[in-house]
């Protein structure tokens, strides 16, 4: 199964996992998107529809233009939804584990829900605000 989201330029295949939380891979560019919907009302479809344009355009720039990405992208029912950006991980060794694995893996993610957007480069996290609409 493919998810194909506007702006993206190479579709990306969804891995082996089942459930709700799902994780889609890209193969070219060994970037990854792993879905955690925090309500059971919420999915893959609702957290990707969810969001600020800006900070969309953003997500998918980084995409296209940026090898060996993985995103953990969110959702909280009643919010938009939230992403963290990691440059520092090697998708291709995260997309045959199980969704519990990856999420040990992941560095700080407790602290990093106290932001809407974030990125993690050489350890250091950084709140993205220019993706941030006023």
């Amino acid at each position: 199964m493919e998810l194909e989201l506007r702006g993206l330029n190479i579709p990306l295949v969804k891995t082996k996992m089942r459930g709700r939380n799902e994780t889609y891979y890209d193969k070219t560019n060994n970037n990854m998107i792993i879905f955690h919907p925090c309500h059971k009302d919420i999915d893959t479809d609702s957290i990707c529809n969810s969001i600020r344009d800006k900070a969309y355009l953003y997500l998918m720039n980084e995409l296209n233009e940026n090898k060996n990405v993985t995103v953990f992208w969110s959702q909280v029912e009643g919010t938009t939804s939230d992403y963290n950006i990691y440059y520092d991980l090697n998708p291709n060794e995260l997309k045959d584990k199980n969704y519990k694995e990856i999420l040990e893996l992941l560095p700080n993610i407790e602290t990093i829900f106290a932001y809407k957007y974030v990125e993690v480069k050489n350890g250091i996290e950084r709140k993205i605000t220019e993706t941030i609409e006023l």
